[in-house]
């Protein structure tokens, strides 16, 4: 992020004052009446005011004609000028109108924001054409139904390439578009089956657009295994699955290649069809180190189990087997509770599913369960205890919620309940040992011994919105999955009952809630419950193991809950694709702010505003969007601006577990002068260098002293030929002035005294009379001043078709009291870090 304050002159070495340049100077000055308005201003441009300047008319004609218009429309989310939109150019019609009353002779020092190294994509982002999809569109999807919108059963995804091909033309590799669309979260009734494809299809066929479904087989941090019995494919959705090891889902997105094998990695929806009730067989095949060698050449998605030495470092759990030339079990994004701290360096037997090889060596795994290779008993998965027969179970996990009467252990294959009171608190990995029974639908332990063995963290995934009728079925078919819903609170005694909308006979039963978990300021109002659903009793209550309980506001309510049954499911959804050449693609690395979105920051709008800032939101949503975000990872957040639809986009950096923006902005101060009636650019700078011992006048004086001793050659005493003399003869012994020019640190002045000048060295004035010596000094102060203003100006550069001029005002002591500047002499820069002398223009002030 650049935030380096850039002046005409180096902000550290010089004091820019507001003193006029000569008339000779100032065009239009001369012959003009007396001015009355000469305004003398620094400025700093708002937000507001770059929206003044993307949309003046005067402007739009100028970057129409440069064929930058798109990027003068960006202005007014970007809020920056680049090399193409310049300040000079488009500024001056803002000034124009702000400061109509100005005279000729007015100035205005403005500051703004410049963009620098700006990454190609983002300006073809905020130039990116929009397209909001018509009914005739959705005919793609759904033939000749009347239906237009996408659902889980026909995702956005899996179309829209095809519909922006046909319907945005002329598309050249890398260029962007926003999409709008409606979506509905219930597929409508169309009295057809749904046709998917078999998961081998996806496996073995080339990537591309498919629609599977199948039972989950293992889950990890970042998405889950699906099979359908007869082949395996990974869905990484990049976020954690709401799901257990055996629940029934519908895939469909975009696949790809990746350690191997094919996966679905872009474009995914996935819609749960059913909850797992019984547990999958599963035979996992016993790879040595042989067969671990293998599977890194030849990788297939199947359950497998291994032996080796554990090894964890950092985020990284790896296993050495021994024996393998090239092989290591990698364990991919375990999830909490499923391995002990305590088997770091110890041998383990590995059971999951091989997901791929990468790095030439790694057997990368999805987990299901690892154990300690010498165990006298393998533990149970947590799926095994909540789907397996009633029984004895040890089990291990993580603790993801609690409640007064115990806690819910998860190790991401499944839940369950442990009904007995402890001290743990959310987050501990512990192991559980017990009997398992049924109660309220669901298995549970009611009698158990446990023992924490690790602190931990826990992350929830997105929760499952029930609806009124959701929880009707619930009562019929409970399940255990995080949840949300909404419904009015209703607090008697211990009881803490939810009434939802829609609902027949069923209620949400908030179960013995922690000290503090639910306000009891709550009574009577709306709110939003979320939590596990545990099972459901006398035939109405689902029973919640809440982890929230707030208040409903209007906004939070519309971004949460749609409902399942009917129309009011759509909504409007925005996507961001590109064209890489031949097809449009989503656009990979960047989100963008939808509706609900929008409603979840508490905005009624569609869009941001200079009262809602983006900036304010952002980091935020960047933190919900990609919760698993790691050290240096780059995104960018594409949003609306204005109702207009003005494209936005910032980039974002993951440092220090937070979302950075970095709008490689550099902050600029520009000059612009009022001449002939009309505001220019004027980069020109006016330095005053006082007869007082200030710091710049000290500098400038000192460096010229300087700049004498190094560059001017004289004879001293016949030693010529000696270096370290070089314009000794003209600087004193202090080393602080000298009177080749006369700039004097001493003094803080240019001492012109000829008779001081004679006396430090007079073989350098030699037959020349007081007038002659004075004239010399004069001619030296303007040589010697073009060499220090190439000293401490080097960034000074030309601009094309202005004279950037360096006025230079000093005090000349020729033996009366000086207190002003008394002179002034003028330099053109013609090159970057170099200047040349304006003809006659060293002249005395007035």
């Amino acid at each position: 992020m650049n935030k380096k304050l850039i002046f005409s002159l180096s902000a550290t070495l010089l004091l820019l004052t507001a003193c006029d340049y000569n008339d000779k100077y100032f065009d239009g000055l001369e012959g003009s009446n007396t001015p009355t308005d000469v305004k003398k201003l620094e400025y700093t441009l708002t937000a507001a005011d770059y929206a003044a300047i993307s949309s003046n008319k005067s402007n739009e004609k100028i970057a129409e004609a440069a064929g930058i218009k798109d990027q003068l429309t960006a202005l007014k989310t970007n809020c920056y000028f680049t090399d193409e939109l310049t300040a000079a150019i488009y500024a001056p019609a803002f000034l124009s109108e702000t400061w109509y009353t100005a005279d000729n002779g007015s100035s205005v020092k403005l500051t703004y924001d410049k963009a620098v190294n700006v990454p190609e994509y983002i300006s073809k982002v905020t130039s990116a054409d929009a397209y909001e999809l018509k009914k005739s569109d959705y005919a793609v999807a759904w033939d000749d139904q009347e239906v237009y919108f996408f659902s889980p059963s026909k995702p956005a995804e899996t179309y829209l390439p095809r519909i922006l091909k046909s319907a945005v033309g002329d598309a050249s590799s890398g260029d962007y578009v926003t999409v709008t669309y409606t979506y509905s979260s219930v597929d409508p009734s169309t009295g057809e089956g749904e046709s998917y494809n078999k998961v081998v299809d996806a496996v073995e066929g080339p990537s591309g657009e498919y629609k599977v479904k199948g039972h989950v087989a293992a889950t990890y941090q970042r998405g889950f295994l699906l099979s359908d019995g007869n082949a395996s494919i990974l869905v990484y959705s990049n976020k954690l699955p709401n799901l257990n090891i055996g629940d029934e889902v519908a895939v469909s997105g975009i696949t790809s290649t990746y350690s191997g094998l094919q996966q679905f990695g872009n474009s995914i929806e996935v819609t749960q069809l059913a909850v797992g009730t019984e547990l999958p067989s599963v035979t996992y095949e016993a790879l040595d180190a042989a067969a671990m060698d293998a599977y890194v050449a030849a990788p297939v998605a199947k359950p497998i189990k291994y032996t080796g030495t554990l090894s964890v470092s950092g985020n990284y759990s790896n296993v050495i087997i021994e024996g393998a030339t090239i092989a290591q079990g990698s364990l991919s994004y375990v999830m909490p509770g499923l391995i002990d701290p305590a088997l770091n360096g110890k041998k383990i037997t590995v059971y999951g599913y091989g997901i791929g090889a990468s790095s030439g060596k790694f057997v990368n795994t999805m987990v299901t369960k690892v154990v300690a290779a010498d165990a006298a008993t393998v533990h149970s998965s947590v799926v095994e205890a909540a789907l397996g027969t009633p029984g004895d179970y040890t089990v291990q996990g993580a603790v993801v919620a609690t409640y007064a009467r115990g806690f819910l252990l998860s190790d991401g294959t499944a839940s369950i309940l442990v009904y007995k009171n402890s001290e743990f608190a959310v987050g501990d990995i512990v192991t559980v040992s017990g009997t398992t029974s049924l109660y309220a639908g669901l298995k549970q332990f009611q009698t158990a011994t446990f023992e924490k063995i690790a602190d931990g963290t826990v992350n929830y995934p997105t929760p499952r919105a029930l609806s009124g009728g959701d929880m009707d079925d619930y009562l019929s078919a409970p399940f255990l999955q995080y949840v949300t819903y909404t419904g009015t609170l209703s607090i008697s005694g211990n009881y803490y009952n939810v009434e939802v909308e829609g609902a027949g006979v069923s209620q949400g039963s908030l179960s013995y809630p922690v000290a503090g978990m639910v306000d009891q300021e709550l009574n009577g109002k709306k709110v939003i419950v979320t939590g596990y659903a545990i099972g459901a009793t006398s035939g109405k209550f689902v029973n919640t193991m809440v982890t929230s309980v707030v208040e409903a506001t209007a906004a939070k309510v519309s971004a949460l809950m749609a409902s399942t049954r009917a129309a009011a499911s759509e909504e409007t959804r925005y996507a961001m694709y590109t064209f890489n050449g031949s097809n449009w693609v989503i656009a990979e690395d960047m989100a963008i702010v939808n509706p609900a979105d929008y409603s979840k920051m508490g905005i009624s709008t569609n869009y941001f505003s200079s009262t809602y800032k983006p900036e304010n939101y952002l980091s935020q949503f960047m933190g919900l969007t990609y919760p698993y975000a790691q050290e240096g990872d780059v995104k960018a957040a594409v949003y609306f601006y204005d109702e207009e639809g003005a494209v936005g986009v910032k980039e974002y950096i993951f440092s220090n577990g937070t979302w950075i923006v970095d709008d490689y902005k550099e902050t600029v101060t520009d000059q612009f002068v009022l001449s002939n009636g009309k505001w220019n650019f004027d980069p020109s700078t006016v330095i005053e260098l006082l007869p007082t011992k200030n710091e710049m006048t000290l500098l400038y004086m000192q460096t010229a002293t300087d700049w004498v001793w190094t560059n001017i050659d004289v004879k001293v005493l016949g030693l010529e030929d000696k270096k370290e003399n070089k314009g000794k003869g003209y600087m004193t012994s202090y080393e602080n002035n000298e009177y080749y020019s006369g700039c004097s640190a001493y003094y803080g002045n240019v001492d012109m005294r000829v008779a001081k000048a004679r006396e430090q060295y007079p073989a350098g004035y030699e037959g020349l009379d007081d007038d002659g010596v004075l004239r010399l000094m004069e001619k030296h102060l303007i040589e010697v001043m073009e060499g220090v203003l190439e000293i401490l100006n080097a960034d000074a550069a030309p601009v094309e078709g202005v004279d950037v001029l360096y006025t230079v005002k000093v005090g000349i002591y020729t033996g009366t009291n000086v207190s002003t500047c008394t002179h002034q002499m003028v330099y053109k820069v013609v090159e970057k870090g170099k200047f040349e002398y304006v003809e006659d223009s060293f002249q005395p002030l007035s």
